[in-house]
């Protein structure tokens, strides 16, 4: 036989061997292995987001410097802000909001201190006190001595006459104390001077002229705008502070020492988030809250601005000292 041919029936030897491996296999009830199978993915619940941090404004009105400044501060943390009106309805449509992580109030809004736990700020609360998350920032607290000074420095530079004005009985709870800090000022800023005082209902342009007046001031309170403006024809240079918050006076404004709040409310929060205990924030020189405002060149000129400018920053360095209590007006 021929290799050719033996060769042929290996072949077919070990064909048949297989054909009869496989006949076995089966009736032995073995099978191929498969694909493994994949276990079906349950679906799983996602988390529910956090809500935005929110700021909470009550009572502060839209298009001030304050709600600009609230707004600015909330918008660089990333928060959102709210706003509502500063009252118990208001309060707790505020709170309804999610996210709310602290609150400012223009004025102490009723319930607010037992209904949130977090930071708060109230803003020119005059009653108002500091507690353990609470900050008070302008009122009360304020330092009237040092705008009643500031304001008779400028009214003695603005003097021409020498003889300055002071209006009182404008129903404002400071009286006393600008009164006194006002005559000392205005000895800095003109030692001739002399200071005529007049009842704000008493006070008329002819008996402003008959004095020889040529500046005045009106101790801030409810009536001291109107009293001013009433005086329009005296043809006098006018000496404002609102500390009131009340609208200035438009006539012959030579100056004005004004209050800033929103110099003190992104201080005060950032601390209160800092964890610092609530503590008062009041109006003053040394914290730019009390600034120089309106300085009108045709009253005062460069030179005596300058002398006004000094007085102030006397009064933030401590050099200079304005000789009454802050609190009362009374010399020591």
């Amino acid at each position: 036989m021929t290799s050719v041919a033996v060769q042929a029936r290996r072949r077919a030897a070990a064909l048949m061997l297989l054909l009869a491996l496989s006949v076995i296999g089966a009736g032995c009830g073995l099978v191929t292995a498969g694909p493994t199978p994949v276990p079906a993915l349950l679906p799983t619940a996602s988390p529910t987001p956090l809500p935005l941090p929110r700021l909470l404004l009550l009572g502060v009105a839209a298009e001030t410097p304050l709600r600009a400044s609230l707004e600015t501060w909330a918008a660089e943390r990333g928060w959102l802000t709210d706003s509502f009106e500063a009252n118990e309805a208001g309060l707790a449509a505020g709170l309804s909001q999610p996210g709310v992580q602290a609150i400012v109030s223009l004025g102490e809004t009723p319930g607010l201190r037992s209904a949130f736990a977090g930071p708060v700020l109230v803003v020119n609360g005059v009653e108002s006190a500091a507690d353990s998350h609470v900050s008070v920032a302008g009122e009360p607290g304020a330092r009237h001595d040092q705008a009643g000074f500031l304001a008779g420095v400028l009214a003695g530079l603005i003097s021409r006459t020498e003889r300055v004005a002071i209006l009182t009985g404008t129903g404002g709870p400071h009286e006393a104390v600008y009164s006194a800090a006002f005559d000392h000022g205005l000895r800095y800023g003109c030692p001739r001077c002399e200071l005529v005082r007049f009842g704000a209902a008493q006070a008329t342009a002819q008996a402003l002229l008959g004095e020889g007046v040529d500046a005045v001031f009106a101790v801030p309170g409810p009536t001291a705008a109107s009293t001013l403006r009433s005086l329009a024809d005296a043809d006098v240079w006018m000496v404002w502070c609102d500390a009131d918050g009340s609208a200035r006076p438009g006539t012959r404004l030579a100056g004005e020492i004004r209050m800033l709040p929103e110099a003190l409310a992104a201080p005060a929060l950032t601390a209160l988030l800092a964890g610092e205990p609530g503590r008062g924030w009041p109006y003053s020189v040394e914290s730019n809250s009390m600034v120089l405002g309106n300085l009108n060149p045709e009253a005062l000129s460069p030179g005596r601005e300058r002398v006004l400018q000094e007085a102030r920053e006397g009064l933030a360095s401590g050099q200079l000292q304005i000789g009454v209590d802050p609190l009362t007006g009374v010399e020591p």
